[in-house]
Parts: structure tokens; sequence; C-alpha cells
């Protein structure tokens, strides 16, 4: 042979040798090859890249599907199982190119799969060769949209069954909705009284405490736009009202000032309250009166912002900062304070608390990604993309089903498996919708107006269901 091309067929293969090793780890895949058939030369079969599943959006129907890169023509094989191990999907003798997409169900004909994890076992043979190689790997698919809205929402909360959503902003029309997760039905009541308190609702709304009895309604407030700091609605009576008046800071005008409220928690306390100006607990005295108490003693600078408020599994209150010092946690006698001084975590940035496992908690963090605290050995541990495969460091928002899954700002959600790999979900392995930056309407030719996966929360009800709002949808995390 020609040194020259035997140098090149040399480059090639180590090339593609590097591409195999280059894998996605949101897959698992093992080689099992055939001993039983005599490999000739140059018969080597390999992945280019890991297998992706994919969901793809015709007029008619929404289809599943796995894409295969490969570097040689071969016949496929393929099983798909569920996680009882039953087969829900086959395909035999399907040609390939070195690129191909296979489609695994649709709801063309009813062949769709459920939402879950699944795992696939693809046998190839290659062409004009009796050489095979089997590879096995799993995926996910892992968010079924239930609602879409006509404006961007805001912010979700969840009581039992209904859940409640938020859309508008500043510019848009803030509208309530409450929504039956099992029938996905709206309650029109909701929507009547929004008609009416339209303009006295806060603008955007931040967040939202659902109770038995109340729904507390937080956000900002603004002279020149309206709206309101913190509104009650009563759940038996249908009306709502304004509790701005018990502030201290309820005008731009008085010092400190308050303009947001950011965080809302419902306790046996009261309702805690966090603001751009400190935290607060809203309750009734001993006549029965309404009071709200500035809380100066949290161990953080007492008119930081309080951007999340967060209650353990054993009651404890949990509050986070963004703009500076950390977080700080309440246990029903004292305080204590979690800073970049007196602990492992980073400080500033938190926007999203979550209980783990093993006394572990998990915070969201825009600028330092995600934040794993022990809260018996006081350790940390810091997920960024430059040490691990995290989809992104501006993460806004966290939650813990069987692992942890966490938003971006811009890429979707994440969720962590077998400790170091992260299953990553976006608008092409799922039905994930884009929206445009609030850039694009100002300044549409600017770097900043983008199209982007915006992660307003993720949230679970008591029986573990966990839902997420991205964009201008509702979606159901499995």
């Amino acid at each position: 042979m020609n040194k020259k091309y035997l140098l090149v067929a040399m480059l090639a293969s180590s090339l593609l040798t590097a591409c195999n090793n280059n894998t996605n780890d949101s897959q698992k895949t093992t080689v099992t090859v055939d001993d039983n058939v005599q490999n000739y030369r140059g018969a080597q079969l390999q992945l280019v890249k890991e297998p992706e599943f994919v969901m793809t959006k015709s007029t008619s129907s929404v289809n599943d599907q796995i894409h295969f890169y490969l570097t040689r023509a071969a016949s496929l094989d393929l099983n798909i199982y569920n996680a009882n191990k039953e087969v829900v999907s086959t395909k035999t003798g399907i040609s390939l190119s070195s690129e191909h997409t296979i489609n695994i169900g649709s709801t063309y004909d009813d062949s769709a799969l459920e939402y879950g994890v699944y795992t696939y076992e693809a046998t190839f043979t290659l062409i004009n060769s009796e050489y095979k190689e089997t590879f096995k790997g799993n995926f996910t698919k892992q968010l079924k949209e239930i609602k879409h809205f006509e404006e961007k929402i805001s912010d979700i909360s969840i009581l039992g069954n209904e859940l409640l959503i938020a859309t508008g902003d500043m510019m848009d029309p803030i509208k309530l909705f409450s929504l039956d997760i099992n029938t996905t039905n709206i309650d029109t009541d909701l929507n009547e009284l929004t008609a009416d308190i339209t303009e006295t609702l806060p603008a955007p709304i931040y967040d939202m405490a659902n109770t038995e009895k109340f729904i507390y309604i937080g956000g900002r407030f603004s002279e020149w736009m309206g709206g309101q700091l913190l509104l009650e609605y009563n759940k038996e009576t249908k009306t709502a009202r304004s509790l701005d008046s018990l502030f201290s800071c309820k005008t731009a005008t008085e010092t400190p000032s308050c303009t947001s409220v950011f965080s809302l928690v419902n306790t046996d306390k009261g309702l805690y309250i966090g603001t751009d100006n400190g935290l607060f607990l809203f309750n009734k005295d001993e006549n029965n009166q309404d009071q709200l108490v500035k809380i100066i003693d949290h161990g953080l600078d007492e008119n930081t912002d309080i951007k999340t408020l967060y209650q353990d599994s054993k009651g404890h209150v949990w509050a986070g900062s963004m703009i500076k010092e950390g977080i700080t946690f309440f246990d029903g006698t004292d305080w204590h304070p979690l800073t970049s001084e007196t602990s492992a975590i980073p400080a500033g940035g938190y926007l999203a608390i979550a209980e783990g496992e093993n006394n572990d908690y998990y915070f969201a963090n825009n600028v330092s990604g995600l934040v794993k605290y022990n809260i018996e050995t006081e350790t940390a541990e810091i997920f960024t993309p430059r040490n691990s495969d995290i989809i992104d460091h501006n993460l806004v928002s966290v939650a813990y089903t069987d692992s942890v899954i966490v938003g971006s700002h811009d890429y979707g959600i994440a969720k962590l498996q077998d400790t170091n790999k992260w299953v990553i979900t976006n608008n092409t392995n799922s039905m994930m919708q884009t929206i445009e930056t609030s850039s694009c309407q100002w300044s549409p030719d600017s770097p900043a107006c983008k199209d982007v996966l915006v992660v307003e929360r993720i949230i679970q009800n008591s029986e573990g269901r966990t839902f997420t709002a991205v964009g201008k949808s509702i979606y159901e995390i499995f």
C-alpha cells in the first residue's frame, strides 16, 4: 500500500476512535460483539456519537425517534424496552447509512411512547457481511406538555391538584389561572377575579402561596405602572384585598423602599415574605388583627433581598439572597446563616432551594450553578459547566424527586443520573418551545435578542408529581 494512503487510513481510524470515546453522558451504552463471526480486516463498526432520542412535530402527528451515527453502513434490528423490561417497539432488518433516524413511536397511529425511562438494544450487521455488534443504552422521554398559554408564564404554585399559573409582565396583561392537574381544566372563577382586579395585580407576579383559605400573590409594585406588592385572595368569598398598607416600606419614597415581593412560603407561624428589602412574617396577633413583622435576626443583612423561601420536611424555613450574603435557615428556635465567610457555600446568587436525601440540600445559583450542601457535615459541592456536564451555570430553579432536577435561565432542564451524569431536556427531545428574550421587542438585531428556554419554576405536589413552567407552557416531568 502507498505510504501516503496508509498514513491517511491510520489517521482516520484514530479520529473515529476519538469520536467514539467522546460520549454524551445522557446515555449509557454497552457493546456486545458476536464472537462466532470472524471480523474481516477493516470491518470495525463504531458509533460516532451516542444515539439521540428526539421528538419531532409534523402537521398531523408528534413522532418519537432515535438518531444513530455509524462509521459504516449496516442493517439494524432494534428493540425498545420500558421500565418493566417489556418490548414496546421493534424494528427489524432496517438498512442504515452512516447517519439514520428511526421512528419508534407516533401519535399518528397511537404508537407514541409513554413518558418515562426506556432501554434500547440495537444490533447492527455490516452490509455484505455476517459481522454483528449490539449496542445497549437508555433514554428518557421526560417532559409532557399539559397546557399552553398566550403569554409568558411568570410563576406557578401548587396545592393538592390545583395548579396556579400567573402569566404576563410589565408589558403584557397580568392574568391568573387555576388548573386541575388531573383534568387540565381551567377554573373560570379565578379568571373572572383577575378581570376585576387586573390593575392592582403585581406586574409581574413573582410568587404565589396557595393555602386552604387564601391565595397570596406577590410581585412588583410601581407607582407609575400600578399594581400592589402583595394581595390576599379569599377563596370562600372570592374577594381580594391589598396587604401593602402593612409594609413600612410600601412606597419608593419611604426609606427603606420596597418595590418587590420575590418569595412566599406559608407555615404554622404565618406567611414568610421575602422582599427586595428584607424578610417579613405576616400573621394574626392576640386580637386576631393583621400584623406584619420584619425579621432582623436571621443572620444576613436585614435589608438584603430575599429571592427564595422554602420549607423542608422538618419544618425548617430556608431563605436565600441573590444580590449579596447567602442562605439562612430557621429551625424553629434559631436562625443559622450560611455565608461565604461562615460556610463552604458561595456568596449570593440564590434563586431556589430543595431538600434531597441524607441531609443534603440543593441551591440553584444564577452565578455558581448548583450548590449541594450537607447540613450535618457542613460540606458543599458545586456543579458548574467547567467541572461537570450540568446544563448551565445560570440556574433559576431546583427540585428533588428520585434525584435532583435543575432549571436553566436559557437552555431547559437537566436531571442528575448516576451521581455525575446529567440528562438534558430541551426543545430537541421534547415539545418544549422557545420564546424570544425581551430585548427582541426593542432591538431585534441585538445579540441579546435570541430564542431561549426560560424555566420559571419546578414544583411538586404532595403526591410527588412534578411540574415546571417553561416559556408559555406548563409541563409535567417524568
